[in-house]
């Protein structure tokens, strides 16, 4: 049955809030109730069609989900071109959670759990008489974090996302292709049929994909790391397993090719949501390739310009959207044929997935916007023209179209030959391996990519692939060609599988050796026995015996063999540095094994101080367990005649060997004023029980130091100690105050103390604190709001002002960023510039060098225009800590003398450390009398620099820095 939603004119919507965007473009709000109500995602359908996923407002779980199948698929149709949506139908009705959808050959395929739908209108009255579920078996529970999409790729195949709710994937002919309990991206033919996973992962919610020209996948996923959280771009490689530590349950099992998955960009804690390429460059030529992001929580899109990274990406975020709406949460982004964009606004009802809305809203609406070029839009070549060819040979699919893609592949246009490349991976024959096995070794690392991509997915892996990628395993890669060089010959030929046993023997390749080790290591029926693996664990290359020794760790069979063998070294005198950091990871996992405590026995009891610090890192790293008895002595001896840098090492290892006589001697331990304050911090942390309120001489003694202490390493250790455990109502009170002056680190790190209380006092007298807190500029809105969340709605509005200014701050400073970089080009003078430099005003020379002139304590800048352009140095004055150069991250120091020290490692030594102060002074630490560290996540550049300066100074200083090349 045809329902007629709603026929309206554009008077009768509803007036948009207020919106930021930057100059030269306008924002109108085109749909809005009664067409939608809470629209969630948008898929453009014919020309003037929009289909949307429209939620009726009700947070419910699976089972009522099912239950009601409350929400639905509406399409909207401005039948004017004036870009405003006058008509809605019901296209479909009576489904659980839509989320996406592609339009192809007159259907829609929507996401909605537990699979994805083909609706199709055979009668052209807006509705669809025809639902079929064409892909099934991905669980969800109701917070979203479930089947996303599906997008169609270049190919002809659907995509889809799916959060880590587990999966028993199910093709459209019955057949389970594949069962278990991580996220991932999916894909399958527009029938249903040849269902495949294409990448793995422990984070939670892949949210949306897309394609660039060449065909690979980019997207947004949620929680991919978690302490902190980590919201993401990640470039999903096909076969990739992504790990998140605290989860890698989820992934036993799978392929593990490397153990750090390319990750394009992490945007921190905004929540992304939707996603799309811009293509047609109508709002600007330039734009033509950038990435505009959705952010739920942030109420944002951001734009970000994507630059090819070797086989991989980097991003550049700007600014671009900003709802000034406070119950608003953007759920999608998406461009429209004419090339202009449409943004989706969900509205304040979305609670059970989103721990930032305090509450739910079904009585906040959302809408849909649509974002225009003010002075009309640009005609060019739309991003990607250059490829369209490549894709219709793919789809064409005959022996003369892989002959003409395989001919392309050696072409000089670097797009097009990728794209050949993943073409032909999509058709999958075999008359393209010999091309394709001379573009493994192409000058351009993203065609290697596509090369053994399509290599890999043939049906079978010919011998003389085999041999090629073997080779190409010898030698340096791009870690994103390394994994799917690897990943091809994880599938096992008996070819394959001769030439990586034989390549365990060949001494002269390390690199070699352990790239094969590892894939033998994952190999179903694996023909490696401890005897293989033996004589790599004495390999004088570090990352061969790191991998000999992280094989050995996955087999508790081996440790008897492997204890064996350790004792050995340790008995002979043979246990070097290296090796005892071999036995460290071989035998950590295993602790409660009786083989492996013998050894650790043996090494507590070893005259030598670097044998004894082995064991206590053993200790220290595995998870708790009972101590051995004859190790209790040992570490309460180690504990009262170690030297202060080892006493801390040691607390880790007693606080793991769990035993009620060690804890006492915790407890004795952090009594002592005579021991370094940081030490006894560290022994109160490793002796409280979390599920008892702290006693009122802990609480005392760690507020005290969290609110009168200099040092950020020791207010941050009494931050988690308060964090740790149980406070009780006046604890909480007292506690309150001290949040005003905060630093960055403890604030955050006690922000989830709100959490445990509902009381509204206590959540009042901890929102009136963040109001006035120092470092409430550190924090997200969204990480405040969750903190908050189970307190009344009202008390989050007592910092709801000072998170208001805040922001608006952070928006001027973005908008800063966005405009200067012109200036710097059209009035920056770099002759004044470098007086600005060398007469120290702005402070850089404090930390920085150009030329003879400044300071090691930061990046020499002699050069830096080479690499930086005037952008990249205006972000680095205006937000220091958002990009940190690699070794110049900050750490603060504590010593056994009592000094706190801040400042960048130098050198690390043996037996000492080289550290470098903000006034560019050198220390040399000896390690013994280190008792704490800790890298600091922001830079030891201030902020606030850049109003140091005027703004024409400003200018000069960064044409100054510009020009240095």
């Amino acid at each position: 049955m045809r329902i007629l939603l709603a026929s309206i004119a554009l008077s009768s919507l509803a007036a948009a809030p207020p919106i930021d965007l930057p100059e030269g473009f306008t924002a109108e709000l085109v749909a809005a109730p009664p067409l939608v109500v809470h629209p969630i995602t948008a898929a453009v359908g014919e020309r003037g069609q929009l289909f949307v996923g429209d939620a009726a407002g009700k947070n419910l779980n699976k089972a009522d989900l099912e239950k009601e199948l409350p929400n639905r698929v509406v399409l909207l149709t401005d039948a004017d071109g004036d870009g405003v949506y006058e008509n809605a139908t019901v296209f479909a009705d009576k489904m659980t959670f839509p989320e996406g959808g592609a339009w192809l050959d007159g259907s829609l395929y929507v996401a909605s759990p537990p699979g994805i739908w083909k609706l199709t209108d055979t009668d052209g009255d807006g509705v669809a008489d025809q639902r079929k579920m064409i892909a099934s078996g991905f669980d969800y529970t109701g917070n979203a974090a479930d089947v996303h999409g599906p997008f169609l790729h270049p190919n002809g195949r659907l995509y889809w996302c799916h959060g880590r709710k587990a999966h028993t994937a199910t093709q459209s002919d019955g057949t389970v292709v594949h069962t278990g309990a991580a996220s991932g991206i999916w894909s399958c033919r527009p029938d249903g049929l040849d269902l495949r996973w294409h990448a793995f992962a422990s984070g939670d919610n892949p949210v949306e994909i897309d394609f660039t020209p060449e065909g690979e996948i980019v997207g947004t996923m949620n929680l991919f790391y978690s302490h902190p959280r980590g919201d993401t771009i990640v470039h999903w490689l096909r076969g990739g397993v992504y790990p998140r530590e605290d989860q890698l349950k989820v992934i036993e099992g799978l392929p593990r090719t490397l153990d750090v998955m390319p990750v394009v960009h992490n945007f921190r804690h905004v929540a992304v949501s939707g996603c799309t390429f811009y293509r047609s460059g109508a709002l600007d030529a330039d734009w033509r390739g950038n990435m505009f992001v959705a952010h739920f929580n942030t109420r944002r899109v951001t734009r970000l310009e994507v630059a090819r990274d070797g086989a991989t990406y980097k991003v550049a975020e700007r600014e671009f959207f900003t709802l000034r709406e406070a119950d608003a949460h953007l759920t999608d982004v998406l461009e429209d044929r004419d090339g202009s964009l449409l943004v989706v606004d969900t509205g304040g009802w979305f609670r059970i997935g989103c721990p930032s809305s305090l509450t739910a809203k079904p009585d906040v609406p959302g809408g849909i916007y649509r974002i225009r070029r003010t002075a009309g839009p640009v005609k060019v070549e739309p991003w990607g023209a250059a490829t369209a060819k490549v894709w219709a040979l793919a789809r064409k699919a005959d022996g003369d179209s892989i002959r003409e893609l395989c001919a392309l592949l050696g072409g000089k246009d670097l797009s097009v030959a990728r794209a050949a490349g993943n073409a032909l991976a999509s058709l999958a024959n075999p008359a393209a391996t010999d091309p394709l096995i001379a573009a493994l070794s192409h000058k351009d690392a993203g065609v290697q990519l596509a090369a053994a991509n399509a290599l890999g997915s043939l049906p079978q892996l010919e011998d003389k692939s085999a041999r090629a990628f073997m080779q190409r395993l010898e030698g340096p890669l791009e870690p994103a060609v390394e994994h799917q060089t690897m990943y091809a010959l994880l599938r096992g030929s008996e070819e394959s599988s001769r030439l990586l046993l034989t390549a365990l023997s060949s001494a002269d390749k390390p690199t070699l050796q352990r790239r094969a080790l590892r894939l033998l290591d994952q190999a179903q029926d694996s023909p490696i026995d401890f005897a293989h693996v033996l004589p790599l664990l004495a390999s004088a290359d570090p990352a061969l015996a790191h991998a000999a020794a992280t094989c050995v760790a996955r087999r508790q069979g081996w440790m008897p063999a492997a204890a064996e063998y350790f004792s050995g070294w340790i008995t002979a005198g043979k246990a070097s540095v290296d090796r005892l950091a071999t036995i460290e990871t071989a035998v950590q996992p295993w602790l409660g094994n009786p083989t492996v405590r013998g050894l650790v026995s043996l090494l507590l009891s070893d005259a030598d101080l670097a044998h004894r610090r082995t064991a206590w890192r053993i200790i220290a790293t595995s998870a708790p367990a009972p101590a051995a008895p004859e190790w209790i002595g040992k570490l309460q001896s180690a504990l009262a005649r170690s030297a202060p840098g080892d006493q801390a090492l040691v607390i880790d290892a007693i606080a793991h060997a769990r035993s009620p006589q060690l804890s006492v001697v915790l407890t004795e331990f952090a009594a002592v004023v005579a021991h370094p304050l940081a030490l006894r911090l560290k022994a109160l942390r490793a002796a409280i029980n979390p599920r008892d309120v702290l006693d009122a001489d802990s609480f005392a003694f760690a507020l005290d130091v969290l609110s009168n202490n200099p040092s950020a390493a020791q207010r941050l250790e009494a931050a988690r100690i308060l964090a740790a455990t149980r406070l009780d109502r006046e604890q909480q009170l007292k506690l309150a105050p001290a949040f005003i002056a905060l630093g960055p680190l403890e604030l955050r790190e006690l922000l989830p103390i709100l959490r445990k209380s509902k009381e509204p006092e206590i959540g009042a007298a901890f929102a009136h604190a963040l109001s006035n807190a120092a470092s409430l500029g550190s924090l997200q809105e969204s990480e405040i709001r969750s903190a908050m969340s189970n307190f009344p709605p009202d008390i989050f509005e007592i910092v709801s002002p000072a998170l208001r200014a805040v922001a608006a701050e952070d928006v001027a400073r973005h908008r800063k960023l966005e405009t200067l970089p012109a200036l710097v080009n059209a009035k920056g003078n770099a002759t004044e510039g470098r007086k600005i430099f060398e007469s120290g005003k702005g402070v850089c020379m404090t930390c920085h060098r150009v030329g003879d002139v400044g300071n090691f304590v930061g990046p020499n800048l002699s050069e830096i225009g080479k690499i930086r352009s005037a952008r990249d140095l205006l972000e680095s004055i205006l937000f220091p800590s958002a990009t940190i150069a690699h070794d110049y991250e900050a750490h603060s120091i504590e010593t056994a003398d009592g000094r706190s020290l801040i400042g960048v490692v130098r050198r690390n030594l043996p037996e000492s450390m080289v550290l470098v102060d903000p006034s560019g002074q050198e220390q040399t630490l000896p390690r013994g009398q280190i008792v704490a560290m800790q890298m600091l996540p922001t830079s030891l550049m201030p902020t606030g620099l850049d109003r140091t300066l005027t703004e024409p100074e400003l200018l000069d200083l960064v044409a100054y820095l510009a020009s240095r090349k």
